[in-house]
């Protein structure tokens, strides 16, 4: 089976539940960015609940995913690692893949493509897991192949009532809280899990 999706800004669990279950992954690389979605955010679990994480992006006359530019002048890395390791310092793993993490995050990319093309890069490199990745440089709206699973656009815009409503089922430790919250970026399982994290998205 092959497995079709955009790039997300630290992709949440489920993305990554449906990933392992395939081969063959195609990333889009030809769409255009759409606003208020996961290509640019991301929602990580603080003391306070969950708190949400956003990409700034620059105006451009171009609305394909590849122009798409960071808008690195908004000191937004700095607020994103702070929020990051007040939300999972205490976390059982956070010793071990913090410095790779804040590495990451403040590095200065351009393009918001390459930027959250290496986060999954470097996700799957912590977890150990390794999948065929072809950038898929043809746009087609939908696939009727059944061996194609899509799920590009599953995680609606930020705004829409039945946003984020595709989430994981799976459920493993986390730091706050009594009952189990899914929807989360992938940090959150790393951080609570390591190196069980493989496993669980396998199980």
């Amino acid at each position: 089976m092959q497995f079709i999706s955009e790039l997300h800004y630290f992709p949440n669990v489920y993305f990554f539940q449906e990933f392992c279950k395939h081969d063959t992954i195609f990333i889009e690389a030809s769409e255009n960015f759409e606003k208020q979605t996961l290509r640019n955010r991301t929602q990580i679990l603080t003391a306070q609940g969950i708190l949400d994480l956003s990409v700034p992006i620059q105006k451009t006359e171009s609305k394909h995913i590849k122009d798409t530019k960071i808008d690195n002048n908004q000191r937004w890395r700095e607020i994103h690692w702070r929020s990051i390791k007040t939300a999972y310092g205490k976390s059982p793993y956070f010793e071990f893949y913090s410095d790779k993490f804040e590495a990451l995050i403040l590095t200065k990319y351009t393009y918001l493509f390459d930027f959250n093309l290496q986060i999954l890069t470097k996700c799957l490199e912590i977890m150990k897991i390794k999948k065929e990745i072809i950038l898929n440089e043809i746009y087609q709206k939908s696939y009727s192949n059944q061996d194609i699973v899509d799920i590009r656009n599953k995680n609606l815009p930020i705004q829409s009532q039945i946003e984020y409503k595709i989430g994981n089922n799976k459920k493993y430790y986390q730091t706050f809280g009594n009952t189990f919250v899914d929807r989360l970026s992938i940090i959150d399982l790393i951080f609570n899990e390591g190196t069980n994290s493989k496993q669980i998205l396998y199980t």
